[in-house]
């Protein structure tokens, strides 16, 4: 039985990951490096910041310590406000998924590798955030994606804010990426891959795999849910 909805943010909600990949390549360049697109995509996207930083610290051998992890993290951040302040688009097909689900009284929420501050400023303008029971960012956790733990938590929040025990295998993850399909595993749910980030055989775990969210319907997701 579906009980509640929960989806990934950057490249689900909001069209950013474009502006992520830009903002850590401004920040990598102070060491000489240019991360390709396709080397982003297929390597770092779905990470947190501090994770993105750590693997291309190992990757490219730059030998920082955890000080200078957290100061590029932070540098990061400034750089990514900035390109948000332009402005960044809800993705076709999220406003009218997210309001067929508050018709149905299907509980939301967010699980993200994002901050707080980063979703607020994207979301500027914007009343959509307050459609969601339980936001999980980056600030709320130990471990990102492709760990369990965000997911797990998202569930235990709209648990409590309902009143009513969740299970996880009870729950719906939407992603765009491996990563978060395999976060959303580990925590026994079932899963929606949207095809904005990468190509549909990239994504050939989830229960259901779509161009848009204006394909996934009521009926599409009990039936996932059964």
């Amino acid at each position: 039985m579906l009980k509640a909805v929960i989806m990934d943010f950057d490249g689900v909600i909001a069209d950013t990951e474009a502006l992520h990949y830009e903002a850590f390549n401004e920040v990598l360049a102070a060491y000489n490096i240019e991360l390709t697109e396709e080397e982003y995509y297929e390597k770092y996207l779905g990470y947190s910041d501090v994770d993105c930083f750590n693997a291309v610290n190992e990757d490219y051998k730059i030998e920082l310590d955890d000080a200078e992890i957290e100061d590029l993290v932070l540098q990061k951040a400034d750089t990514f406000q900035g390109f948000l302040n332009s402005g960044a688009a809800v993705i076709s097909g999220v406003t009218e998924f997210i309001e067929m689900l508050q018709r149905e009284n299907i509980p939301l929420g967010i699980c993200s590798g994002a901050t707080m501050r980063d979703i607020k400023t994207a979301m500027k303008g914007s009343r959509l955030l307050e459609s969601f029971m339980a936001i999980v960012t980056a600030d709320d956790v130990t471990a990102g994606k492709p760990d369990a733990e965000g997911y797990v938590l998202a569930r235990k929040r709209i648990a409590a804010a309902v009143g009513t025990p969740i299970a996880g295998d009870e729950c719906i993850a939407v992603e765009d990426s491996e990563w978060g399909l395999e976060a959303a595993r580990l925590a026994g749910m079932h899963t929606v891959a949207v095809t904005n980030s990468y190509a549909p055989a990239a994504l050939g775990m989830a229960d259901k795999v779509v161009d848009s969210l204006a394909e996934v319907n009521m009926d599409v997701l009990r039936g996932i849910c059964k």
